[in-house]
């Protein structure tokens, strides 16, 4: 699953976004990370923690709590 996050970067907000995607049973399998000024532009492929794909509740729970306007999430072949 490709989780790609852009929002206003602020301090921590790196460790706030891994923190919520353990919580939710989410591994990042690969991450790509910028800033360009003050926004920040992640991407994010995760899995469950076997390794599959992520189930929904869990993407919902992340973008409930990271904000649904600034998660965009694609599965990925």
């Amino acid at each position: 699953m490709r989780l790609e996050l852009c929002t206003p970067d602020r301090p921590g907000l790196l460790s706030e976004v891994t923190r919520t995607f353990r919580e939710n049973g989410l591994l990042v399998a690969q991450a790509e990370v910028s800033t360009k000024g003050n926004l920040a532009s992640n991407v994010f492929y995760v899995t469950d923690a076997a390794g599959k794909a992520a189930e929904q509740s869990a993407i919902d729970a992340v973008r409930e709590r990271v904000g649904a306007d600034c998660l965009v999430v694609s599965e990925e072949p």
